[in-house]
């Protein structure tokens, strides 16, 4: 059987500015892990993995937040594509 693999819009080592600026629906899933890096002046330089270990995720959690910001990426640009 063959798996489906999720596309990765959101890497790990993108900042976080970066992230914001890209895909602006993905603040409210940032801020839902209580990351208030979006207005922070160190999201230009920080990664999104640097700045959620620096606020005391595991590598679990940070896998799970990419996931979670890349699915509502997925989500979102399927709904565009139906609304055409």
């Amino acid at each position: 059987m063959e798996e489906q693999k999720q596309k990765s819009y959101i890497t790990k080592d993108m900042t976080i500015s970066e992230i914001i600026e890209l895909y602006p629906e993905t603040m409210d899933v940032i801020m839902q892990y209580q990351l208030s890096c979006v207005g922070c002046g160190i999201a230009d330089f920080e990664t999104i993995e640097g700045g959620a270990m620096g606020h005391g995720m595991t590598e679990e959690e940070v896998g799970m937040l990419i996931r979670d910001l890349n699915k509502i990426i997925e989500e979102t640009r399927n709904i565009d594509i139906k609304e055409k």
